[in-house]
């Protein structure tokens, strides 16, 4: 029996590593950009993993894209750092409310003209799988970068991760 909890614990801490490899990230075709939020430092500056995620979105920068910086708590700092970089403040939609991923994505959905059923969304690598099946289920056709987890974070992250990823399958938040 300890064996077989053993390996299950071992299956289920390399699910997302194994989603992250089989559902690769894709190059950005849109005009929105849907950035998710993760932790902040303590001084409220965006953490590596963060800074990570904006600087993916800053590497497609062009005068037509729409950036949307959602999470409650580090929304206004990724605006923040976005500007800071260089993107024009109006083409920033800020998304305060969300607390989990599925509140980022029901929530800053609405900031899409109703004819849009595509845009890019960016999270770290563990995250791109989950992140995708919610947009999907949503009606929506995404695009996904995945931006590396630095290694230090990924057993935490990927843990939970793997925790998050049930309670979707199970409950569909």
């Amino acid at each position: 029996m300890r064996t077989q909890l053993i390996c299950l614990l071992i299956l289920l801490l390399g699910l997302p590593l194994f989603l992250t490899n089989w559902l690769p990230s894709t190059s950005h075709d849109g005009t929105y950009v849907l950035v998710l939020g993760t932790k902040l430092n303590k001084n409220g500056t965006p953490s590596t993993m963060l800074k990570n995620r904006l600087d993916a979105a800053l590497s497609y920068k062009n005068d037509d894209m729409k950036y949307i910086v959602s999470g409650a708590g580090e929304a206004d700092a990724m605006r923040e750092y976005l500007i800071q970089h260089g993107i024009d403040e109006n083409n920033i939609l800020v998304e305060k409310q969300a607390r989990n991923t599925y509140e980022n994505i029901l929530n800053s959905i609405k900031f899409l003209p109703e004819s849009i059923t595509s845009f890019t969304i960016i999270s770290s690598d563990f995250h791109i799988y989950r992140a995708q099946a919610i947009a999907s289920s949503l009606g929506y056709d995404v695009n996904t970068i995945g931006t590396k987890t630095p290694l230090i974070d990924r057993g935490y992250w990927q843990f939970r991760e793997v925790m998050a990823l049930g309670r979707y399958w199970l409950i569909g938040i």
